[in-house]
């Protein structure tokens, strides 16, 4: 995968990871270009579990 898809994977997911609701990102994820959604889908994983990532405390295993 490009330099390029990879920077705009990590862009969507920071827009996601801005939004309040779980309907909101989810729906948010949907819009993703395909080819880039599982790499998006990582990077919000990533950074919602991370310890200093999340900040609601709640973590999804």
């Amino acid at each position: 995968m490009s330099h390029n898809a990879t920077g705009r994977a990590r862009q969507y997911a920071r827009q996601i990871l801005a939004m309040h609701s779980k309907e909101e990102r989810r729906a948010a994820l949907a819009e993703v270009p395909e080819h880039l959604r599982d790499l998006t889908r990582a990077h919000v994983e990533i950074a919602w579990n991370h310890p200093k990532g999340n900040t609601n405390g709640q973590q999804t295993d």
